[in-house]
Formats: C-alpha cells, sequence, structure tokens
C-alpha cells in the first residue's frame, strides 16, 4: 500500500513539500479534491485532501488538521508555498497527518490527477477494490440492471453504463447472451480496477438479460398453450 512518502517520490508527488507531521503515518486509500470545508469533513479514512483556492479563503490549518486527524486522513495538501507556526507542527504530529504545500507554478488539475494515477496503480489497492466490487455483485441476486450498473460504479467509482454500441476506442466490454453479443459496458478513465469489474458487470448483465428473456418467452409459451386449449374446447 502506498503511504505519503512514497507519493512524494512519484512524478506528480515530486512537486510537493512536506511541512509538517509524518509522511508515513497512514495508508493512502484516495486522493479527493476539497473545494469546501465542509467537504473535508465527508472525506473517506486514509484520502489524501487536496485544498483548492478556494477552501483556503475559510481554511484554518490547525483546524482542518484536527478534523483530518479525527476523519483518520493520511494527509493534507495546501494549494500553494506555506509556512509553519509551531502550533502547527505540534497538531500535525500529534493527529498524524501529513501537511503538504505545492509548488506555486504547478497546477491543481495536475496534482489531482497525477496522485489519483499513482493510487489506482498500487497493486495492494487495485486488488482490493476489485474483491471488494466483485464480492459486492455476487451478493446481489435477483437486481436489476439499474441496481448493478449502480452498485458497480459506486465500489469502484466510476460511471458504468449499459449500451447497443460503442464507440471507437472506447473503454467497452461485451455483454454476451449464449455467446453472442448483447451490447456494452462502457466507462471512462483509465482505471484498472475499471477495467477488471467491468468484465464481471458485463458478464452478470448477460446473466440478467438471458433469465428475463427466459421468463418472457415461458410466458409466451403458458399463453399460447393457453390460447390453444381454449381453441380446442379444452379449457
Amino acid at each position: 500500500m502506498r503511504r505519503v512518502s512514497d507519493l512524494l517520490r512519484t512524478p506528480a508527488g515530486r512537486r510537493l513539500t512536506l511541512v509538517a507531521g509524518p509522511w508515513d503515518a497512514r495508508e493512502v486509500d484516495s486522493v479527493v479534491l476539497v473545494d469546501e470545508m465542509r467537504e473535508l469533513a465527508a472525506a473517506a479514512p486514509g484520502a489524501l485532501a487536496i485544498l483548492s483556492r478556494h477552501a483556503m479563503r475559510s481554511c484554518d490549518v490547525a483546524g482542518a488538521l484536527r478534523l483530518a486527524g479525527g476523519r483518520g486522513l493520511a494527509g493534507i495538501v495546501l494549494p500553494g508555498p506555506s509556512g509553519t507556526s509551531p502550533e502547527m507542527v505540534e497538531v500535525a504530529r500529534r493527529e498524524r497527518v501529513a501537511l503538504l504545500a505545492g509548488a506555486s507554478d504547478h497546477s491543481l488539475s495536475d496534482t489531482v490527477l497525477g496522485l489519483s494515477a499513482a493510487v489506482r496503480a498500487d497493486p495492494g489497492l487495485l486488488l482490493r477494490r476489485t474483491r471488494e466490487a466483485i464480492d459486492g455483485l455476487g451478493a446481489m441476486e435477483g437486481a436489476g440492471e439499474d441496481d448493478i450498473l449502480r452498485a458497480a460504479s459506486a465500489s469502484v467509482g466510476v460511471a458504468y453504463r449499459a449500451s447497443g454500441l460503442a464507440a471507437p476506442g472506447a473503454n467497452a466490454t461485451v455483454i454476451r447472451i449464449g455467446g453472442r453479443p448483447d451490447g456494452y459496458v462502457c466507462w471512462d478513465g483509465e482505471d484498472p480496477a475499471a477495467a477488471i469489474v467491468a468484465q464481471v458487470v458485463a458478464t452478470t448483465l448477460g446473466r440478467v438479460r438471458a433469465a428475463a428473456r427466459e421468463t418472457e418467452a415461458a410466458r409466451e409459451r403458458a399463453l399460447l398453450a393457453l390460447l390453444g386449449a381454449r381453441d380446442g374446447g379444452a379449457a
């Protein structure tokens, strides 16, 4: 699993500076952009929270560190060069939260995308995310297509959608019924976990569609049998 110390060695992380706190106290499970301070209170444990310049306007850094420590966050990234104070150093140490600052000429989007890609590429986290998503889909016996797509999207963090066609070069996995193509599961982005889980989603949707069509065919056969019996006077 990656920690802040590992991320600082990646291309995106080399532009960051550790200001205070331990850089290896907690594993980093996700990277989130915080545009308002209330979003920091909703961040998941293990998150590395990157504060926007808008969020910094109402940010008390020491208070943010206390909040992050209570939530179990791995670190906070300030949007530009930052000074420090004895209070900030003590709070970061006590809360076990890394406080980092970005370079003045480094864009926020590059930081978010670069660190997110580094976290997603971690083999241990990739395995855990795919296992949790697949286990969740396996427990959805009898669920409909929309519920399956919604649950898979929430578990992996991408938006899966079912489509009759797939654009050239798009991320897509074939849905098959009896070996024949019956549409696609599509998604955006380059997340390796999303590609693995998409195969399971496509297989699950294929089973759901096959079962639905078999049920419909059984209804049609029963109706035809009933109509035939009435025509013959046997009803």
